[in-house]
């Protein structure tokens, strides 16, 4: 049965993979574009950039992709390259929105039409379009969820709330904090919602870089300062990266699940979601940048061969020099009731991503790999480290699940006339029912408090000497193949 459902697995991404191939037209054929994305810190700007730069391959295109690494000048140098390489057209994602005038200028100059990616570019005229998330809808959809969740306007109790926002150089933050008060402002004016240090403007709350460190630091310095003898109720977070800096402030300040904050975020990141599920985050938003990458794309192809892109927003984005034709994907919360449908149903995350660790832990034999990961979270991490952390929770199907599932396959399997079809569903079916397919794997939820526990258990922090030839405190640089990334960083912590 499980060589048959691998099988079946498997044939059906060989039709989706030829399915994508056969589709694409080669339109793009000996034409060039630049993609200056802002940095490879965080997994969201990473997935951008590789999903522009399959989708346009698979039309042909030649793809110039670069990371700036947070340094404006660097990037300004990237993009200077990529004119003087005549690329055919630029797709920026800025990390100082403002900061790139005048090499936008020298694009504009050269003929290369600009196209603003998810950061709008300011005082120019230079960007032709502009493919985004609904910004100020982000930060109202995170403004809901916070409403929501503490019923604020029926509730009589007050609740204490810090914000940590974004960077005052991305437009983007300023959106995103423009949509969020929009919804807490009132409850903030009427005593329901409490800010102790008083830090509510955008000025005082806006992180530089979106740095998840300086986000750490203000969180322990708001715990030490204003909550020695109340807790911390809300933590408005406009990033996941600053959840997590939230998260191990409150974590060195004593929180556990008895008083843990609800913590927000943004780009339902891989980390944020297995925080999702152990209770650690409490939602993040979904940005399904498949679809953004892919409305961009559309946009280059448009530009390149004469027609025009899809739009839906002509009266928003306005750079202080034109309103920028857009178009806006739309946000959604994600927290543990509806991850499974949106990340993995949705296809986000990798089945693999997400059920590796499952399939490690439920066997109770964790692999050298997986007990090596599973150290940066508890130290030295052994075998029995992990069977005592996962004891409880199980990863084997019972009776009732199996026989639903089968049932359920072929119901589906009888409704279904065409192969492609039936692929999907035996695919859908298999998520749906994991433990059913992969009897010793552990579900998310489960892994997720295994996970919870090895941190729990975790003594003082790994420390290692580094290696010869690297220095302490400054910039070392190791060159390798893009797939040698991880093994190489590996190497150099086991060294």
């Amino acid at each position: 049965m499980k060589k048959l459902i691998s099988l079946v697995m498997a044939l059906a991404l060989m039709v989706a993979v030829f399915a994508c191939v056969a589709g694409a037209e080669q339109v793009g054929t000996g034409k060039t574009v630049g993609i200056a994305m802002p940095t490879q810190s965080s997994e969201r700007w990473i997935n951008d950039g590789a999903n522009m730069k399959a989708q346009l391959e698979a039309l042909g295109y030649k793809v110039l992709l670069q990371y700036g690494e947070d340094d404006v000048q660097a990037q300004v140098s990237q993009i200077e390259n990529m004119i003087a390489s005549q690329v055919d057209c630029l797709v920026i994602a800025a990390i100082d929105s403002g900061a790139l005038t005048g090499v936008e200028a020298q694009a504009k100059e050269a003929g290369i039409p600009v196209i603003a990616y998810d950061r709008l570019l300011m005082d120019t005229d230079a960007v032709s379009y502009y493919a985004s998330f609904d910004n100020e809808g982000v930060g109202r959809v995170i403004g809901e969820y916070i409403e929501s969740a503490k019923d604020l306007a029926n509730t009589t109790e007050t609740y204490t709330i810090e914000f940590f926002m974004g960077s005052p150089d991305d437009n983007n933050a300023l959106l995103l904090y423009t949509g969020l008060m929009k919804v807490l402002q009132p409850y903030l004016d009427n005593g329901t919602l409490v800010c102790k240090t008083g830090r509510t403007s955008f000025e005082d709350t806006c992180i530089l870089r979106w740095s998840q460190e300086t986000a750490q630091q203000w969180c322990e310095n708001y715990l030490a300062a204003e909550y020695a003898d109340e807790d911390l109720d809300i933590c408005a977070t406009a990033f996941d990266g600053f959840a997590y800096g939230c998260r191990s402030a409150l974590e060195g300040a004593g929180y556990t699940a008895e008083n843990w904050p609800l913590i927000t975020g943004q780009d339902a990141e891989l980390m944020a979601s297995k925080n999702i599920i152990s209770g650690k985050q409490t939602m993040s938003i979904y940005k399904d940048t498949r679809l953004l990458a892919e409305k961009c794309v559309t946009m280059v192809n448009a530009v390149l061969t004469g027609s025009e892109p899809e739009i839906n927003d002509t009266t928003t984005y306005d750079n202080h020099v034109k309103v920028v034709p857009s178009y806006l994907c739309t946000p959604v919360a994600v927290d543990v009731n509806n991850y499974e449908e949106l990340l993995i149903g949705g296809g986000y995350y990798t089945a693999e991503q997400l059920v590796y660790l499952g399939l490690e832990l439920g066997s109770q034999r964790p692999s050298n790999a997986a007990l090596t990961m599973l150290s940066f979270i508890k130290g030295n991490c052994t075998p029995w480290d992990v069977s005592r952390a996962c004891r409880g929770p199980s990863g084997m199907a019972n009776t009732h699940q199996e026989s639903t599932a089968v049932e359920d396959l072929v119901l589906l399997l009888f409704s279904e006339s065409r192969l492609v079809d039936k692929l999907r569903a035996i695919m859908e079916l298999s998520m749906k029912h994991m433990r059913v397919f992969m009897p010793h794997c552990l579900d998310l939820e489960a892994l997720g408090r295994c996970l919870a526990h090895l941190a729990r258990m975790a003594g003082p922090p790994v420390q290692r000497e580094l290696s010869h030839g690297l220095q302490e405190g400054q910039p070392n640089l190791v060159v390798c193949g893009h797939s040698e990334v991880l093994p190489a960083a590996l190497a150099i912590y086991m060294q």
